[in-house]
């Protein structure tokens, strides 16, 4: 007896191998479905293997319409079918338990490369978010002291009226040659210093080559001018000796002449009250041997 077994993707096509080999009277005595071990397994097609036997006539292979008829009549061949099937029905059973064997183990398997694959994903997004966090806190404490200095001090230079232009130049240059650990004492001078070279250094107010030195004071209402015109008639009056009178125009706000009257007093200074432009010219030909005359003005809007 030969037997052989044949394999195809389908059944029908070992079927057909085998008999085209075989002949048609080749008994078929099992068909399984052989599957790959391993991963490859996930990948690759089904296959089926087919089982076959045929009787020999003398060391020969039966002629196909021999055979059949043989096979087919002869009822020797019955106990060897059924100890064949028996043992054909146990290794398939076996081999099914050993597929499901398989199948379990690549799923585990499979299973445990995606959760440490995913695990190593947490893990490098957490250590990247924690660089990134000390990146930005190393950047917030730089901000804190110098970064965020130069800005306030762009915002309060815009805010005087300082032209964007030169305002933007000026701190170009101290960002360009400041250090990690530069104190804001430092900076502030270095700004000042680039301020200077630029707008120049102002210059106060000097005498007159003949007759006083006369002053106004103009500027919207609640910048200082009252104060301003008291710490100069101050410093030219006590520190310097010079006559000074002060005057003002300042007639609409409520008790701004007696606030500068009350400045007056204390400096011992002469102080007028002005209505028109002969009250004006007057006051100037009175105090025509004084040094200064301070006049105050009443403020104006922006």
């Amino acid at each position: 007896m030969i037997i052989k077994k044949f394999i195809g993707k389908t059944e029908e096509e070992a079927v057909a191998a085998a008999r085209k080999e075989l002949g048609e009277g080749c008994v078929i005595m099992n068909v399984r479905v052989l599957k790959k071990k391993g991963l490859s397994a996930l990948f690759s097609a089904k296959q089926i293997e087919v089982t076959v036997a045929l009787e020999e006539d003398h060391g020969r292979i039966v002629p196909k319409e021999s055979s059949a008829r043989t096979l087919v009549a002869e009822p020797k061949l019955s106990p060897m079918r059924e100890d064949a099937d028996a043992q054909n029905a146990n290794t398939e059973s076996l081999e099914k338990k050993l597929d499901s064997l398989q199948v379990l183990l690549e799923s585990q398997m499979r299973k445990a490369e995606e959760e440490k694959a995913a695990a190593e994903k947490a893990k490098q997004e957490a250590h990247e978010a924690a660089d990134g966090n000390e990146e930005a806190a190393e950047e917030s404490d730089e901000l804190s002291e110098q970064d965020k200095f130069l800005r306030l001090l762009y915002n309060i230079m815009l805010d005087n009226e300082v032209d964007e232009k030169y305002a933007n130049q000026m701190l170009e240059e101290i960002d360009k040659n400041k250090k990690a650990n530069m104190p804001i004492d430092y900076i502030l001078a270095n700004v000042y210093q680039k301020m200077i070279l630029k707008f120049g250094k102002p210059e106060g107010i000097v005498p007159a080559e003949k007759g006083p030195k006369i002053v106004l004071f103009i500027g919207p209402t609640g910048v200082g001018k009252t104060t301003t015109i008291a710490k100069l008639a101050s410093n030219f009056s006590m520190d310097e000796k010079n006559k000074v009178a002060l005057l003002t125009a300042d007639t609409f706000r409520i008790a701004a002449a007696e606030q500068l009257r009350t400045y007056a007093n204390i400096l011992e200074v002469p102080f007028r009250v002005i209505y028109t432009i002969d009250e004006l010219e007057r006051a100037i030909t009175d105090f025509a041997e004084y040094d200064y005359i301070f006049v105050d003005t009443t403020g104006h809007s922006h």
